[in-house]
């Protein structure tokens, strides 16, 4: 039992029956490449001109993974964790290349253009497109490959999530630039309906069918200038670039406008989202946040009534990954044999715009 949280009301007056439909969605395997330079806290604190212990102090990170710019693009990255994930999963190719990194190597083309490249010829033919969603990316990824499942377009499906975070730190800001790190993650999906089935295109969902319960998100767009980038793409084009301007071409966040906008509006977001989905917290076996930050992880999850023993934290080995940090928290919490066969998983974040999302997922 947990104590009286703002989701109460929602355990209290959630109807069990959900009026959202489930769409098949199996985690056929799941893989990761980690960066070869690794960071501790007195290397990443001299960068920062910050006093020892400051970093894991103030963020509770205690080492993360930095990419060589001359031998690990964030293609290559994707390309190895989809390898990664592919010996885990067998059997075909997948049909879609989904690419679900906040930041791409190239404006055009698409990313997963360039990971199917690394990935060598035998990927050609496969099909290449980007969702761009930042922190959410792989949860906007999944809500589409599910939905490509459902219309019978794909049966199977790569998500690849690559960030390289530490070329776009702005080292002027200590607060924010202490919280990154840079990892690849992709989870291959299948339409496989399990001891559910696919009875004239409708897939019916029984108890131990791997599918994707609910997904949704929610923009608040009062947040739009508290994370951003704002030069490189058309408000503020690479070729204006300067000495003057440089700050505007790196990673800038409001941590406290970001905190302000989650803990107003997250609360009442995740209440809709289970009254939605027919399901209270008590029904849920795990809860993967996005790792954003130690602090804001653990103030989420004491509003929220989330009992910290099924609440999965993996930011003190690695920072915050963004795209890649959701799902990399899931492909451990798997490995490890935490998450298995059945269970439910809450996966729940804010991204830039200010975004909310929240995906109900039964695994495997």
């Amino acid at each position: 039992m947990y104590n009286h949280t703002l989701l109460e009301t929602a355990d209290v007056a959630c109807a069990r029956k959900s009026p959202v439909r489930a769409r098949a969605l199996h985690i056929a395997g799941s893989g990761v490449y980690l960066p070869s330079r690794v960071v501790f806290n007195p290397e990443m604190e001299a960068m920062l001109g910050v006093p020892a212990g400051w970093v894991e102090r103030k963020t509770g990170i205690r080492r993360r993974h930095f990419a060589d710019a001359g031998t690990e693009s964030s293609p290559f990255m994707a390309a190895r964790a989809i390898e990664d994930a592919l010996r885990e999963a067998g059997g075909d190719l997948p049909e879609l290349i989904l690419c679900a990194s906040a930041i791409g190597a190239r404006p055009l083309p698409a990313t997963a253009c360039l990971v199917q490249r690394e990935l060598g010829a035998a990927w050609a033919g496969v099909a290449c497109m980007d969702v761009n969603c930042t922190c959410l990316g792989f949860l906007a990824a999944m809500d589409l490959a599910a939905s490509h499942f459902a219309c019978g377009r794909y049966r199977r499906i790569v998500v690849a999530c690559a960030e390289i975070a530490s070329r776009g730190i702005n080292w002027g800001d200590p607060r924010s630039a202490a919280l990154f790190g840079d990892a690849a993650v992709a989870f291959v999906f299948d339409a496989e309906a399990a001891e559910g089935g696919d009875f004239g295109g409708r897939f019916v969902h029984h108890a131990a069918s791997p599918a994707l319960l609910h997904c949704k998100f929610a923009t608040h767009s009062e947040g739009v200038d508290a994370c951003m980038v704002r030069g490189g793409a058309l408000e503020l084009p690479s070729y204006e670039h300067s000495e003057r301007n440089h700050a505007d071409y790196l990673f800038h966040m409001d941590g406290r406008r970001v905190h302000e906008l989650a803990s107003r509006h997250l609360p009442g977001f995740l209440r809709g989202f289970l009254e939605e989905a027919g399901v209270t917290l008590g029904d849920i076996d795990w809860v993967v946040p996005h790792q954003a930050g130690l602090l804001s992880m653990r103030i989420m999850q004491r509003k929220l009534g989330i009992p910290p023993e099924r609440f999965v934290v993996t930011i003190a080995e690695h920072g915050n990954v963004i795209s890649a940090s959701i799902p990399l928290a899931l492909h451990i919490a798997r490995r490890a044999g935490c998450v298995r066969r059945g269970q439910r998983v809450l996966l729940v974040g804010t991204a830039a715009g200010l975004t909310l999302g929240a995906a109900l997922a039964q695994i495997f």
